[in-house]
């Protein structure tokens, strides 16, 4: 956001500006920085074996999938092997860690260096998760004999660099969201969004060669016709997803209101307040003991089978399908907590008294908290609902077909269409900010030509 200082002075004003960046400027800058992340992730991390390593990838499912998180990076054994994930869930951890310790909600939404405390507890905390999954991996490669040497420094150099470059990264994208005044949107969705599209001609070339190759034209025109809409509807999913609201109508007494008069307003409820949230939380507890199992050795046996995507729908061994029923119960489980944790009935119900506002037809105080807890609860029943759906079709063509470089999909789409869709907005609401700041050089808001 452009930073205009506007000091008055008698009749006239004096303007002092600093440097305003226009949005193709931003735009560039935004891009260069997203492109210099991607490419010094890409560099190979030392100490490694990462062609052993890409083999034995392809024998786990649950590599398969965190690969594809990674944007490829971890079956390149390159320094964005973790990428920005280890940051993404220390957020995710802060913001739960509030309805433990309401102070942290204080914190974040009070004065400017309570807030940096609390981001710069995110920053590090991203960094302990960071390093504690480089050690697990470490210590796997090291029994799968994939490192160059058995000495303690062949291990501790790549958790390093790992470390190091998740942290790096996360402060490029903390900066990239803090100064708006050089860049576009929000720095950490926007490396996550590059990451996830980085792996899509790869998936886009393995779904090709399943189900066109072989067959003829016609076939292969129908099947791809076919494909091209299942993708696009997950894509008009995601976004209704994301837009969908509604609005419970408020009224406010006239004593509440300046003018005198009684107002109306209305209280959005968001279909899923918690966007990809749950569904990152439902495959994070699947993925940490599956990991761990197949790195010791263990990953072949039927409960640790359960809980990876990857093995779910097979028509060989259908009852490893089971664990897709648990997946379905942890977001929709995820979706309910993180729904309470984000808007509190009772606390919009307090808000609304205090501001002289009432739902129609709703007393104020409990019938309001349970009126508006009882909407949210078939919000959340309806959005947890609509990201199973996205989060399963992928998983169940994956496990008919055998394609698991689709495992991820279902939570790219989400992705994808959130951060386009806030980048969007952002895009917005910067056009018409350097629109009112060269304004305010030419003379004011209100000057008006002769």
């Amino acid at each position: 956001m452009a930073i205009v200082e506007y000091v008055t002075g008698g009749k006239t004003g004096r303007a002092r500006t600093k440097r305003t960046y226009g949005l193709k400027s931003r735009c560039i800058m935004t891009l260069c920085a997203l492109i210099a992340c991607r490419v010094i992730g890409d560099i190979p991390t030392p100490g490694l074996r990462s062609g052993a390593f890409r083999e034995a990838l392809g024998q786990g499912a649950i590599f398969r999938l965190l690969d594809a998180a990674t944007g490829s990076r971890l079956s390149e054994m390159a320094l964005g092997a973790l990428g920005i994930a280890p940051y993404i869930t220390a957020s995710i951890f802060i913001q739960l860690m509030e309805v433990i310790m309401p102070q942290i909600k204080d914190m974040r939404q009070g004065r400017l260096d309570e807030r940096k405390k609390v981001e710069a507890a995110t920053v590090v905390l991203g960094g302990v998760l960071a390093l504690l999954e480089g050690l697990l991996l470490a210590v796997g490669f090291k029994m799968q004999g994939l490192l160059l040497g058995q000495a303690w420094y062949f291990m501790a150099a790549p958790v390093m660099c790992w470390t190091a470059y998740s942290v790096a990264v996360s402060l490029v994208g903390k900066y990239m969201s803090d100064r708006q005044d050089r860049f576009v949107g929000n720095g950490v969705s926007l490396i996550l969004l590059v990451n996830v599209l980085s792996s899509y001609p790869a998936d886009a070339g393995t779904v090709a060669g399943t189900f066109l190759h072989g067959k003829k034209m016609p076939v292969q025109m129908f099947v791809l016709a076919v494909l091209l809409v299942l993708i696009f509807g997950l894509f008009a999913l995601a976004v209704f997803i994301q837009e969908s609201e509604k609005d419970i109508c408020v009224n406010y007494s006239a004593k509440a209101c300046k003018g005198g008069a009684g107002q109306s307003n209305t209280i959005p409820l968001k279909l899923c307040p918690g966007g990809v949230v749950p569904v990152i939380f439902a495959s994070s507890f699947l993925a940490f003991p599956a990991a761990a199992a197949e790195m010791l050795g263990k990953g072949n046996s039927a409960a640790v089978r359960m809980l990876i995507p990857g093995e779910w729908f097979h028509p060989q061994h259908l009852y490893y399908s089971a664990g897709a029923a648990f997946y379905v119960g942890l977001i929709f489980l995820f979706s309910y907590f993180y729904s309470d944790i984000t808007a509190s009935p009772d606390e919009i119900s307090r808000n609304l008294q205090k501001a002289g506002g009432c739902i129609p037809g709703i007393r104020p105080g409990k019938q309001t908290a349970a009126y508006i807890r009882k909407h949210m609860r078939q919000m959340t029943a309806a959005g947890a609902s609509l990201l199973t759906v996205i989060a399963a079709v992928p998983l169940i063509i994956s496990g008919l077909w055998g394609i698991p470089q689709t495992a991820f999909l279902g939570t790219s789409v989400i992705i994808i269409a959130g951060v386009i869709l806030e980048t969007r907005k952002v895009l917005g609401i910067q056009a018409q900010e350097i629109r009112y700041s060269r304004k305010v050089k030419k003379g004011g808001l209100f000057h008006e030509r002769n």
